[in-house]
């Protein structure tokens, strides 16, 4: 294929990772928020086709066999059905909390051993690595102390604060008061998640520098202490100009935007000041550069065409599967420090959206404090009609994913869908009084920059309904996901549960 050269693949290796990522970044927030640090992986996903692009450096040569083919196979394999499993069980957690980036390593592992065999695999550890941290599950117990964070910074800006303006006053735990006004230092002002980054993005580049490791390590604390400096720069700056001539236009808007610049600035300077520490691009030892010229271009170096076809085939394949996902999400920062909210309006408005929706009419007929009742129908389906309808409950109260009890009923099968939305939806097919019925349950996020809620809906439809009605939602993953439960059920009774929770599930994801 004319790849004759180690850092040929390399290049395809990085390019791989950047195809299979393409889906993750799309659902990925691609800026660091101060009032929510988890939103920091936006910087290992980006890095990760980077970091791989680094590993040039080492000339690696591939030793690829026939049971290197089939040792990447049966990874990728593991890989999709393991996806499948946990994207259905864990619901909205697995968006939320990047689930797929704990798994990607072995999607990462079967590009390895497929373009430089198994062998190699372990000169590939510390990108098998980072991929982790690109999910904030690892570091959930830093991302928690944020608020404590922006306390312990407000304590700093106030005696800081105290040298100049002699009436400061500290009331715990983020409020300084000088000169009649009050400034609160607060998380929006020194979101931890940008220290987590800078640490993330530097930790590369000092792999890719050579030089003893405990000066790589002082080069990448010391661009997180920089950022820390400049930042606490920033917060005295602005709350000496707060006291002194009030809270400005100007200010304001160098409030909003200073954070990330200073965050750019930081990793100029660090960059340009690597020297100082001992550590280049380029490598004073001869026995490192002659170890790269026998295992570079001199060598004879020939892919496995096969395994470099079935490389980017996979990487296709994990886009196409995981692309069509919008992943609707809480941030682990909320869901690990806030309890879900409840409020009138938000009932109030998925009652409106389910109104009128893409698929059926929707009449409210009663509501509660933390629930509301509806009928849905269809005005010009003939089978879910205002004599037939399917009855939607919604309540705050999340069932916890509990098997529903059916009073004079038996329940005889049971299947769950992945929705578009990646929210998991259980159908239960229930013969009440020789009558089959489908009963739906889906919890379903509803978040904000500062709150969440946790909505479940519960329906209720004859399963003569679903005979008629042009709708599924089995995707692969759902497929897989039944098929490892072992859920084998009759084909006309699991086309009518795939439909209903097309059909229900396309209106309840119309309204978040």
């Amino acid at each position: 294929m004319g790849l004759k050269d180690g850092r040929n693949g390399v290049i395809l290796l990085a390019v791989l990772i950047a195809v299979a990522l393409a889906a993750s970044l799309y659902t990925t927030q691609l800026t660091i928020s101060d009032t929510d640090p988890s939103t920091y992986i936006a910087i290992p996903m980006l890095m990760l086709p980077v970091f791989a692009l680094f590993f040039a450096k080492e000339q690696i040569s591939p030793r690829v066999k026939k049971r290197d083919i089939c040792a990447a196979l049966i990874i990728f394999i593991a890989l999709i059905l393991l996806t499948a499993y946990l994207r259905i069980s864990l619901s909205y957690l697995f968006a939320s909390y990047s689930v797929e980036m704990l798994l990607f390593p072995l999607l990462i592992a079967s590009f390895i051993i497929l373009i430089f065999g198994l062998a190699n695999l372990k000169r590939f550890w510390p990108l098998l690595l980072y991929a982790v941290f690109a999910s904030p599950v690892l570091l959930i117990p830093i991302i928690n102390l944020n608020s404590l964070f922006a306390a312990f910074n407000t304590q700093i800006v106030y005696h800081l604060l105290g040298v100049f303006v002699q009436n400061a006053r500290y009331i715990a735990p983020i409020t300084i008061i000088a000169n009649g006004y009050a400034i609160g230092i607060g998380e929006s002002c020194v979101g931890i998640g940008l220290l987590i980054a800078i640490i993330l993005l530097l930790a590369p580049v000092a792999w890719l520098y050579y030089g003893k490791p405990i000066r790589k390590l002082l080069w990448v604390f010391s661009g997180l202490l920089l950022l820390f400096l400049l930042n606490l720069m920033r917060m005295l700056i602005i709350a000496a100009s707060w006291v002194t001539y009030g809270p400005t236009s100007a200010l304001i808007l160098f409030h909003e935007f200073a954070g990330i610049l200073l965050f750019y600035a930081a990793v100029i300077i660090i960059l340009l000041i690597s020297h100082l520490y001992g550590i280049t691009l380029v490598s004073k030892n001869r026995f490192v550069q002659k170890h790269a010229s026998r295992h570079g271009r001199g060598s004879h170096i020939a892919y496995n065409k096969v395994a470099i076809v079935l490389a980017v085939a996979f990487s296709f394949l994990y886009l196409l599967l995981n692309i069509g996902y919008s992943n609707i999400s809480v941030s682990p920062y909320l869901l690990n420090t806030l309890p879900q909210s409840q409020s009138a309006p938000l009932l109030n408005s998925i009652s409106a959206k389910l109104y009128t929706t893409q698929y059926l009419f929707g009449v409210r007929i009663n509501s509660t404090s933390s629930g509301a009742y509806m009928l849905l129908y269809n005005k010009t389906n003939t089978s879910i009609t205002i004599n037939s309808p399917i009855l939607l409950y919604f309540t705050y109260n999340n069932s916890g994913g509990k098997v529903p009890i059916f009073v004079n009923s038996s329940m005889s099968d049971e299947l769950s869908f992945l929705a578009s939305t990646g929210v998991r939806q259980d159908v239960y097919y229930t013969v009440s009084n020789g009558t089959p019925f489908i009963f739906y349950r889906s919890t379903v996020p509803y978040s904000t920059n500062s709150s969440y809620s946790l909505m479940t809906f519960y329906a209720i439809v004859p399963a003569s309904d679903m005979k008629t009605a042009v709708c599924s939602s089995e995707s692969v993953y759902s497929y897989m996901f039944n098929t490892i439960e072992l859920k084998f059920y009759n084909s006309t009774v699991s086309d009518e549960m795939a439909k209903a929770a097309c059909i229900i599930g396309g209106s309840i994801y119309g309204t978040v």
